[in-house]
């Protein structure tokens, strides 16, 4: 895509974006790649540009074959992968089989609650997921005049809900669906869909949009952020990490995009992301219960066999049609 065109970007002009996305999200899953302080720098863009997405194509309005669709899509992959999960953690580490908090951690579905049962936390993402996709429809649902007041709401909701996440409060650590992730993002995901819409990008002003992102994303290195656990600022309590990391989020949204538009060989990975993102949390898994000690060697050849064998089985299940059980449309 021609960063001069952006008002022409059609969901399948993403697909480079989402493999690059996908890449750095594996990378930043690899326990021992990446210190402390880049996966807080990461989870500030990465998995946040894939739930930024949706605001770019989702016209849909809220009815019950669209809420149905929206279900089928996301929660089927989700339960499938979690009962996978949450057997091979009770079976190989915890040694025991909690039928009910396992049952609590699926209706829930925040990270806290995931890492308890299943011994990994990714899979969040899909019932935030579906929140934030009835969010978008609810929006689009409403009439012209009341919908200033509903990003009315959002802003105020993205402003202060960080309140909530402080490290000495825990009162959205089991929040259903880790809805809050919605009331975050949501004014964000509007304002990024806007400029790429409305603001007529030149290759000058994408330019500075990356420098933009490097010079934030290097004042950032130090800062905690985490959308999923959850943690992320306020404007009252850390107004300086508060506006940089929505610095962070709307530029580094618009970087990756632009910038892996020539990335045409991400296409395939990025056509086959949402299947690539359910598999290699249990390739991990399943190389952790293999491989006992690592070196920095080990831990990049970790990387490759992640990346190569979740394409694989990704793209089998496709050949195979098992893509029509597992991820339904």
């Amino acid at each position: 895509m021609d960063v001069k065109n952006s008002q022409y970007l059609t969901i399948d002009k993403t697909n480079q974006m989402k493999g690059l996305l996908i890449l750095l999200i594996i990378y930043g899953h690899i326990k021992g790649l990446t210190s402390f302080e880049q996966q807080n720098l990461l989870y500030v863009f990465h998995v946040t540009s894939f739930l930024i997405l949706p605001f770019l194509f989702n016209n849909d309005k809220l009815s019950f074959s669209n809420i149905t669709k929206v279900i089928k899509r996301y929660l089927i992959p989700f339960t499938i992968f979690f009962i996978l999960t949450a057997i091979l953690y009770s079976l190989v580490f915890t040694k025991r089989f909690e039928l009910t908090s396992i049952i609590y951690a699926y209706f829930i579905a925040t990270s806290n609650q995931l890492r308890e049962t299943n011994g990994m936390s990714a899979y969040w993402f899909f019932p935030a997921l579906i929140i934030l996709l009835l969010t978008i429809m609810a929006y689009n649902s409403l009439h012209k005049k009341y919908k200033k007041y509903f990003l009315i709401l959002i802003f105020f909701s993205h402003l202060f809900i960080g309140a909530f996440t402080l490290p000495n409060t825990t009162i959205l650590q089991k929040a259903p669906m880790s809805f809050y992730i919605t009331l975050y993002i949501s004014i964000l995901g509007f304002l990024i869909k806007y400029i790429i819409y409305k603001v007529h990008i030149t290759t000058n002003k994408f330019l500075v949009i990356c420098f933009i992102f490097l010079i934030s994303s290097f004042l950032f290195y130090g800062f905690r952020f985490n959308l999923a656990s959850p943690w992320f600022p306020d404007i009252i309590n850390n107004p300086y990490q508060f506006i940089l990391v929505d610095i962070i989020i709307v530029s580094g949204f618009l970087s990756i995009l632009f910038l892996s538009q020539k990335m045409v060989f991400l296409n395939k990975i990025g056509y086959y992301s949402l299947g690539i993102y359910l598999i290699h949390p249990l390739i991990i898994q399943l190389i952790n219960i293999l491989v006992s000690s690592h070196n920095i060697f080990t831990l990049y050849l970790e990387l490759l066999i992640v990346i190569f064998l979740s394409y694989f089985c990704t793209k089998l299940i496709y050949k195979t049609n098992f893509n029509k059980y597992i991820f339904p449309r």
